[in-house]
């Protein structure tokens, strides 16, 4: 979202208000620099009383995931009458639970199934009550097209990184994510009992790197000689540089994983199970995709390993990656408040 308000901010006055109003201060100040307004604590803390004064002025809103939406509809719609309304949707969020609940059983999969019922209803009702919807990929606007006719694809921004290393000045294997995010938390769970144990047969020397916020103990519990887990980290730049193969073995999941354009922006080979490459448009040469846990593990070591299989999936990865600029995402997005 950050990147989306920066871009309209070249164009309109942006006027930003979190369902919490609060800030983090390295958020608050990047969208002071780009003109932003933030609707702060201590100015407004009555949602619908800065609605009934301000929202005949807008032009466009701007809402983005369920929930948020759901609730913040009724009163924009009553006070922002001059506004045409757009969803973001980020991904679908009940697709990814229907999936998760694939690994589940018992009372943990009914709850799982029931959940994602429920917001399955919440996404339906939200999209039909704007103007606009913007989903994260194709295959996510086929679904969203039986319920809509006014569907956009806007796919996530990566910046390409100009600091790019060669192949003998990295080393080790890394994976991002959050880990209040349930498909991270199985994701390494799954790489450490399934791949990383064939991994470590097939190359001496070698390290996984976790990095993600609010690790569980579960995830904690990993650390060992081969496996370093960090938590959050604020800035990724020195990880990133320095790493030689990134993995996404994630198992369910929904939309565009910004892991994946994260790691192939700053030129880092990937091997990832299909699930991770949902909704970029890869061909395949891009990055390795694996859902066997032993191809996995022997596509990593072979990446690894090979400097010029490396050095290709680098080139072609960067290169890829090119498509999903502020420059030229951006340009989408602002024509879109042309037409």
């Amino acid at each position: 979202m950050d990147q989306i308000l920066k871009i309209l901010s070249k164009k309109f006055e942006v006027i930003f208000l979190p369902t919490d109003l609060l800030y983090p201060k390295k958020y608050l100040k990047m969208m002071q620099i780009n003109g932003i307004e933030c609707i702060k604590p201590g100015n407004y803390y009555d949602v619908e009383e800065f609605f009934r004064t301000y929202g005949k002025h807008f032009n466009y809103v701007l809402i983005s995931r369920p929930i948020v939406a759901r609730d913040y509809l009724p009163v924009t719609r009553k006070y922002c009458v001059n506004a045409k309304f757009i969803y973001d949707t980020v991904d679908l969020h009940y697709l990814r639970l229907q999936r998760e609940s694939a690994f589940k059983s018992g009372s943990q999969k009914r709850s799982i199934i029931l959940r994602a019922n429920k917001i399955k209803k919440i996404e339906i009702q939200n999209i039909k009550s704007v103007d606009q919807t913007w989903v994260i990929s194709n295959d996510e606007k086929d679904i969203v097209s039986k319920l809509t006719t006014n569907v956009k694809v806007i796919p996530n921004i990566h910046p390409v990184a100009n600091a790019v290393k060669d192949f003998y000045s990295t080393k080790d294997i890394l994976f991002i994510g959050g880990f209040r995010h349930t498909p991270n938390v199985d994701a390494m769970l799954y790489f450490v009992s399934e791949i990383f144990p064939e991994v470590l047969k097939r190359v001496n020397d070698i390290k996984l790197v976790i990095i993600g916020s609010h690790p569980p103990q579960e995830i904690l519990n990993l650390n060992s000689e081969n496996i370093i887990v960090k938590g959050f980290v604020e800035k990724l730049e020195s990880d990133l540089i320095n790493i030689r193969v990134f993995v996404a073995p994630l198992r369910y999941g929904a939309g565009m994983k910004g892991k994946i354009g994260l790691a192939m922006s700053y030129g880092i080979p990937i091997v990832s199970t299909t699930i991770g490459t949902e909704g970029f448009g890869f061909s395949g040469k891009e990055l390795v995709i694996e859902d066997d846990p032993i191809n996995f593990a022997e596509s990593v070591a072979n990446l690894y390993n090979n400097e010029k299989e490396w050095n290709l999936y680098q080139s072609i990865g960067k290169d890829f990656m090119n498509r999903f600029t502020p420059e030229v995402v951006g340009k989408k997005i602002l024509s879109l408040f042309e037409s």
